[in-house]
């Protein structure tokens, strides 16, 4: 199975799209406004439409993995209140939403499943600009990074903070575990291209076949990292002192 994956933020921003509405001109306006907007900033969008709330379901669960969310309140069947409330249920319900609709009494809905803004009909490109610019200084002031796994049958996005520590399970193979809060996921690459996507993350190499979060370590002994999820992680003779003097700092700083 080939896996790869590419960051999201902090480098040049891609960012999966959903765009649903059951008015494919309001599809049109807003997926022309997605075109504009990526021609002016440094962000490129991977969009995709959809015209029922209940299709949409059934990508994202299937092997949907979206930033981003413009959708329709007042839709047939399913209405995009309902539809994000669903997804909110979902393993990856951080996506950012943006409701769209006629009625601003709407707005007020938009807290029960964390909105981030709301756009009202008809659309301008003035307003839908303003969104943006929250929209992707949000993404930007993060302290963290996103990244996509793609695998031959699906794809994940995982949150930096979210890694315990990756592993290597077979270098020759180039085969590494990624360990996250609650599960974890194996995928092809190597120790060297995650520590220069993740360097400016708190990450540190502990022993050549790990990497990991210093913000999950729960404590240090005995040349071993216990991370918060209780693993023990090996400490390299040669990494030792680093590790002790940056544990020390950290729990200085109030880190731990």
């Amino acid at each position: 199975m080939r896996s790869l994956f590419y960051p999201l933020g902090g480098f040049h921003m891609i960012l999966n799209v959903a765009i649903c509405d059951d008015e494919e001109n309001d599809i049109d306006i807003i997926s022309d406004y997605l075109f504009k907007y990526q021609m002016i900033h440094d962000v490129d969008f991977n969009i995709s439409r959809f015209q029922s709330g209940q299709n949409l379901l059934n990508t994202y669960s299937k092997h949907g993995v979206f930033q981003l969310l413009f959708i329709d309140v007042e839709m047939p069947e399913l209405s995009g209140l309902d539809v994000s409330k669903r997804i909110r249920k979902l393993p990856d319900r951080d996506v950012k939403i943006v409701f769209v609709s006629n009625y601003p009494e709407y707005m007020q809905n938009s807290f029960d499943v964390q909105a981030f803004q709301y756009l009202s009909k008809p659309l301008s490109y003035e307003k839908f600009n303003m969104v943006m610019n929250n929209i992707i200084e949000d993404f930007n002031s993060t302290h963290t990074v996103q990244f996509i796994i793609k695998t031959d049958l699906s794809e994940e996005v995982i949150y930096s903070h979210k890694i315990i520590y990756i592993n290597t399970i077979d270098a020759h193979l180039k085969r590494l575990e990624i360990v996250l809060e609650d599960h974890s996921i194996e995928t092809i690459g190597t120790l060297s291209e995650w520590e220069i996507s993740l360097k400016d993350y708190n990450f540190i190499l502990s022993h050549r076949g790990y990497l990991v979060n210093t913000s999950q370590i729960h404590y240090f002994e005995d040349k071993k990292l216990i991370m918060n999820n209780g693993d023990a992680i090996p400490v390299s003779r040669r990494k030792e002192k680093e590790i002790r003097t940056l544990f020390a700092h950290i729990c200085i700083s109030g880190g731990l």
